[in-house]
């Protein structure tokens, strides 16, 4: 394995282990139901991918000491992608039409790869579509349920929590669900929000890093009032700097932080800690069977995938809505 990867490894590592809340507490009730999780944490292998690809996005994204420049999700922010009873919306998902049940678009449960095939079935991210979508080219079956082969954009007007289709296109190849234009910048994940030094960024081999890196992730990790995470930036090909939002007096932090990591560290200001991000993900991830919640350490957020973002979303979102960077499945169309 080559040092820039070992480096990359060892940063990403770093990085998720930050970025895990608590576990919640389990509810029996729901344990028994299809559903997807309220957490979805970045696997170590995922994290990997995530920094990687961030290698040409994250570049200089801000400097001096400021969070990356993006929009505040409160609650008047929210408002304006709120969905109303005769909005136009757009949602992307495979279309499925099971017997005796509505024509559905959805995003689908996880299956397991087995011959024959099971039937596919609907996660609780799914609305159903008013009517019979027509321009769909690609119908198939699977045990006995017809779905779509790919994935589908659907636009239509909401309506009592169903999409009166006025056209339905065929995706393009790896389109997902963007976030909401609200949400503050999807390219700010993993920022480097610090300028070099004058004599610029060390490339320090992994294997002097290691402990050192550990170090911080524990000292980090043991004070959640004082920080919201630790991630990797990468500035230029091959170097690695480890960034720290801090909520507190920076010099403080980087005198403190740089006893503890004397390589590449940036130090930046942060609107929430560790210890305000993880209760709101544990109860937003609970509140609602489609919600799933994540701590992005990064943006000190909690990153909110939900069916909707409609009054009753907003409501059950409530005081930690300036906590919030929101993913809907169905959004509101730009005008």
């Amino acid at each position: 394995m080559s040092d820039e990867m070992d480096q990359k490894l060892t940063a990403a590592a770093a990085a998720w282990r930050s970025a895990q809340p608590e576990p919640p507490e389990p509810d029996l009730e729901r344990l028994t139901e299809r559903r997807t999780a309220s957490w979805a944490p970045y696997a170590v292998a995922a994290g990997v991918v995530v920094l990687t690809a961030g290698l040409a996005g994250v570049a200089m994204l801000g400097r001096g000491d400021e969070p990356p420049a993006g929009p505040r999700p409160d609650t008047s922010t929210l408002e304006v992608e709120l969905v109303r009873d005769g909005d136009t919306v757009e949602v992307t998902g495979t279309v499925l039409a099971a017997s005796g049940d509505s024509v559905k678009i959805c995003e689908l449960n996880p299956s397991i790869a087995v011959h024959p095939a099971p039937a596919p079935t609907c996660s609780p991210r799914a609305v159903s579509l008013a009517g019979t979508p027509e321009g769909i080219a690609d119908w198939t079956v699977t045990d006995g349920v017809r779905h779509t082969k790919g994935q589908y954009t659907v636009t239509g007007i909401w309506r009592d929590g169903e999409i009166e289709q006025q056209s339905i296109r065929q995706a393009d190849s790896g389109q997902g669900q963007p976030i909401s234009a609200s949400a503050g910048a999807v390219e700010g994940r993993f920022p480097m929000p610090c300028a070099a030094p004058e004599d610029g960024w060390r490339a320090d081999p992994p294997e002097q890093t290691e402990t050192a890196n550990s170090a911080l992730v524990q000292h980090v990790d043991g004070r959640p009032n004082a920080y919201s995470g630790v991630w990797a930036a990468y500035p230029s090909e091959g170097v690695a700097v480890m960034v720290v939002g801090a909520v507190g007096d920076l010099a403080d932090a980087r005198r403190t932080l740089r006893a503890i990591y004397p390589y590449n560290l940036c130090v930046a200001k942060v609107d929430h800690s560790a210890a305000e991000l993880n209760p709101a993900a544990r109860r937003l991830g609970s509140a609602d069977r489609s919600w799933q919640a994540e701590v992005w350490p990064d943006r000190a957020r909690v990153a909110l995938t939900l069916l909707v973002l409609d009054q009753a979303a907003l409501d059950k979102i409530g005081d930690d809505a300036d906590k919030v960077i929101v993913q809907p499945f169905v959004r509101k169309r730009a005008t």
